[in-house]
């Protein structure tokens, strides 16, 4: 039995087989109407190319097709598409050679081109000989190019070139602003960082270490002065976590180092008249002394009785202690007040003393016998 070929069933005689015509012409008969059957879908499908029809000769734009001189000009033309050249020239004075070469600059023109050196400031570019253009980013700031860096340019119908995909706002940080290990990004590309924050953190000691964020050291920083600030509170010296840091160590400073000696020094104004019924007000002037005295005691004494009290750091302190009165030779009890109002100075002080008495006898006596002692430490 033949063989036949799969698209046509055309039999293949087999080896031992004779040749047989009818075999042979019933073959042909099938390729002669496989034939028949693509011409005829051929004369369907095309019958003529561009109004020609026949034995001719088609030219590109009888198929659709562009003329080479069309080609060339397509090429040319950067606003359709993007060329690419490696730059030559100065830093400052780029030139760009592109292939085909542009007949123009016009708006939309774009092409990349690789740096063949870091540029200089307020680098231009010249495609081609056609004119150097300023080159800036978006934000209109002079461009800067690195060495071996691509870039791409598109021109904006006016007088630059605009760099794309760079040029968008900096913020104002600069390397001294930035901690070591952190860059920031700036017009000239990115800058290091240069505060050291090890030093901060052996300022501040323990228990800050290296691995604490800038909030962290400066959370340990605000507990280290209100600890300060409770602990001057303890001692009798009004002091708020809020100070000023060198503020609350001034405080301290002033306290007398423990230990130290303590400076000193005593005297009595009077004696002075005095009548119980109407008060008294005396100012007087200490000068000469070798210290700035830190406080005052106040000691007033009478025939009748005797009064106190207390000056410190500039501060008044009114009514300090009611009379520690004794019984006058009338039975009476005396009571009353001393107030001050001192002012440091760094050799002695100025004192304002005022005295009131109230229960007084109910004759008015004058007594001759007040004298008001006083002792100043620093």
């Amino acid at each position: 039995m033949p063989n036949q070929t799969p698209n046509l069933g055309l039999q293949k005689p087999i080896e031992n087989e004779n040749y047989d015509i009818n075999v042979n012409n019933e073959n042909m008969n099938k390729i002669d109407g496989a034939l028949g059957e693509i011409r005829g879908k051929i004369a369907n499908v095309v019958k003529s190319v561009n109004s020609k029809t026949g034995d001719v000769f088609l030219q590109a734009e009888d198929v659709g097709a562009i003329k080479e001189t069309e080609y060339s000009s397509h090429l040319a033309d950067y606003v359709k598409h993007v060329g690419f050249a490696v730059s030559d020239g100065t830093a400052t004075a780029y030139t760009i050679t592109l292939n085909p070469p542009p007949t123009s600059i016009t708006a939309g023109m774009t092409f990349r081109f690789k740096s063949h050196v870091d540029s200089g400031v307020n680098p231009t570019i010249n495609p081609n000989g056609l004119g150097a253009k300023t080159v800036k980013k978006s934000n209109g700031n002079a461009a800067t190019f690195k060495k071996d860096g691509v870039y791409t340019v598109t021109y904006d119908g006016s007088s630059a070139f605009i760099l794309q995909g760079e040029g968008g706002e900096y913020g104002t940080a600069t390397a001294n602003e930035v901690l070591q290990g952190y860059t920031i990004a700036t017009e000239k590309g990115l800058v290091n960082g240069s505060i050291n924050k090890q030093v901060l953190v052996d300022s501040i000691g323990r228990p800050a270490t290296s691995t604490d964020t800038i909030a962290q050291l400066v959370t340990i920083l605000q507990s280290d002065k209100n600890t300060l600030a409770s602990l001057l509170n303890g001692k009798g010296i009004g002091s708020s976590g809020t100070e000023a840091l060198l503020d609350l160590i001034n405080k301290v400073n002033n306290f007398p180092a423990i230990g130290s000696t303590l400076r000193y020094a005593s005297g009595t104004r009077g004696p002075i008249n005095f009548n119980y019924t109407s008060g008294y007000s005396d100012f007087f002037s200490i000068v000469n002394l070798s210290f700035k005295p830190k406080q005052v005691f106040y000691y007033v004494n009478t025939d009748r009785g005797y009064l106190y009290g207390l000056s410190t750091n500039g501060e008044l302190f009114s009514n300090r202690g009611s009379t520690l009165g004794t019984n006058d030779s009338f039975g009476s009890i005396r009571q009353g007040s001393v107030g001050s109002s001192t002012t440091f100075k760094d050799n002695g002080f100025d004192a304002s003393v005022s005295i009131q008495m109230s229960n007084y006898h109910n004759n008015d006596v004058y007594f001759n016998k007040l004298t008001i002692d006083w002792f100043a430490i620093g």
